[in-house]
């Protein structure tokens, strides 16, 4: 069964990546490279504070 992630509200999801603790960031990063969905977290990457962008990066180049 696929993930469909919709998101129709980009300021809601970068408020909630934002404010996402560690341990739950890297749940949805790893669940989204184990299926193979990064690439949709790119669009927002650019709209992450800097140091919440570092966070997603570091945990995404962990888990290749």
């Amino acid at each position: 069964m696929r993930l469909a992630i919709v998101f129709d509200n980009t300021d809601f999801l970068i408020d909630c990546i934002e404010d996402i603790p560690s341990d739950s960031l890297e749940t949805l990063c790893f669940s989204l490279a184990r299926m193979n969905e990064t690439e949709r977290l790119a669009p927002f990457m650019a709209r992450l504070r800097p140091e919440t962008r570092a966070r997603v990066e570091r945990i995404l180049a962990e888990r290749d």
